[in-house]
């Protein structure tokens, strides 16, 4: 819930020489995030596979917990390098992978509701296409801030 308060705008700037609460929070988050996703792809590897989970699901998880670990890293180089639009776009997708939990519930219920219960492939299928649903708004997102700031100078991009 915490990390949603991370895309308003007026949360990302700093009164009076004060940190904003995005760089407060963000210093929470960004450790957080590492750990969940790290988590995750170590009890993907050492834990046994749950039932209906399967070689297809332990190797998306691995894929999308890596890009995970790898949006947050980006994204906290860029924000170290002052590149404020770069690290918003890969923290959104880190985001993304993150809470793609609640994407599964939505993509999942109504394959059960229409088709019937999962097998282990429509399982695999349906969370790999929940990460890749949950990614796809983000990049939307993203694309659609480029193209409201195309025109703008770069100062109004990249806040202080």
């Amino acid at each position: 819930m915490l990390g949603a308060f991370q895309f308003v705008a007026p949360l990302r700037r700093g009164r009076h020489g004060r940190a904003s609460w995005h760089k407060i929070a963000g210093r929470i988050l960004a450790p957080t995030g590492l750990l969940a996703a790290l988590s995750g792809l170590w009890m993907a590897v050492f834990y046994d596979l749950p039932p209906l989970d399967g070689p297809l699901l332990l190797a998306l998880r691995l894929v999308f917990g890596s890009a995970m670990v790898a949006f947050i890293v980006l994204g906290f180089i860029a924000v170290r390098r002052r590149n404020y639009v770069r690290h918003s776009e890969w923290m959104s997708r880190a985001y993304a992978i993150g809470i793609a939990q609640g994407t599964i519930v939505v993509v999942t219920l109504p394959w059960i509701a229409l088709v019937g219960p999962v097998t282990e492939l429509s399982r695999a299928l349906l969370i790999g296409a929940s990460w890749l649903l949950s990614l796809a708004v983000a990049e939307y997102f993203i694309h659609r801030r480029a193209q409201a700031t195309a025109g703008k100078p770069r100062a109004a991009v990249q806040p202080a």
